[in-house]
């Protein structure tokens, strides 16, 4: 049996760059850089740093290599267990962007390649997406790779013919509250204030399964979920990128011996068994006073049914 784990591949360490540009204010120089490189630079008044796992970090622009100080730190996993994990999913994040994702929040990552529109409606787009988590097993890192569907509108919000409640920044991985798109101006709702956006174009609506049914492509859902198993036989290959992190290629195998079924025993008025079928054997215990039994049903019509049966 094979689980779609996948084992980390690079030593359990965090390096800590730094770096400094004295013509250019700490502050300023960590967003040009995080901007660039789709990973977080930190600043302090006068240095600019960032996390990375111990693998080989290319940082943009060239130039920037320039600001690189000799001095750099390595901290074990052991030392700092949770700026491991932390540093492990930005660098995650950091590649799926390089790739061209949208990033949504609880480490979901949107392909905008991998997409079709809705036969039940045009205007909604089904975006293969991939939503990763990281898991400890006997001491050793893993990545679980679960596939599934993003429905986005086909075009930005402010352009979109249809609608919903909510509108995902793609750029953060953020959803807000709709409120409106008039005068070409879309406004949010952040932290019960109104709020006017700045940048239209990456904002879009994002439906959930429970808007499919009003919006016409519920009956659909079912048809587009059998194209699981094709993106799973896909994965290594679409996330190959991945592989200087993790084994994409190796999912994580498990044993029939290690395979532990959990043991049930029920327990009758006149014996003890695992079978519950052993009810009739065994017989059963009767509850001390009788039991009020409520049904429920849907018309009149079901009740008269019922009656005849």
């Amino acid at each position: 049996m094979f689980l779609n784990l996948y084992r980390l591949k690079i030593p359990y360490k965090v390096k800590r760059l730094y770096f400094s540009n004295s013509s250019t204010p700490a502050e300023i120089l960590s967003k040009n850089l995080t901007r660039v490189n789709n990973i977080r630079f930190y600043n302090s008044s006068k240095l600019v740093w960032v996390e990375i796992p111990d693998v080989d970090f290319s940082i943009k622009p060239y130039q920037a290599k320039n600001y690189l100080l000799d001095k750099f730190e390595v901290i074990d996993e052991s030392q700092d267990p949770i700026l491991f994990v932390k540093t492990l999913y930005n660098y995650v994040k950091k590649q799926f962007i390089d790739e061209g994702y949208y990033f949504k929040r609880r480490s979901i990552f949107i392909s905008n390649e991998d997409k079709f529109c809705l036969n039940t409606n045009k205007d909604i787009n089904a975006h293969v997406s991939y939503k990763i988590k990281l898991y400890k097993l006997n001491g050793k890192y893993y990545f679980s790779i679960l596939p599934r569907f993003t429905f986005l509108s086909k075009d930005p919000a402010l352009y979109s013919r249809i609608k919903s409640a909510y509108l995902l920044n793609i750029k953060t991985g953020k959803t807000f509250l709709y409120v409106s798109g008039e005068d070409e101006k879309i406004k949010i709702k952040v932290d019960d204030e109104i709020v006017t956006v700045k940048n239209n174009d990456i904002y879009y609506f994002n439906f959930s399964s429970t808007e499919a049914k009003e919006l016409g492509f519920s009956k659909e859902l079912p048809q587009i979920y059998k194209n699981l198993n094709m993106i799973y036989s896909n994965m290594e290959k679409k996330l190959s990128f991945l592989n200087n992190v993790m084994e994409v290629d190796i999912p994580y195998k498990i044993l029939q011996k290690d395979i532990k079924k959990p043991k049930i025993t029920y327990i009758f008025k006149n014996g003890i068994s695992e079978n519950k079928k052993d009810i009739f054997k065994f017989s059963f215990y009767k509850p001390p006073k009788k039991l009020n039994i409520a049904f429920l049903f849907s018309s009149k019509k079901q009740v008269k049914s019922c009656i005849l049966c």
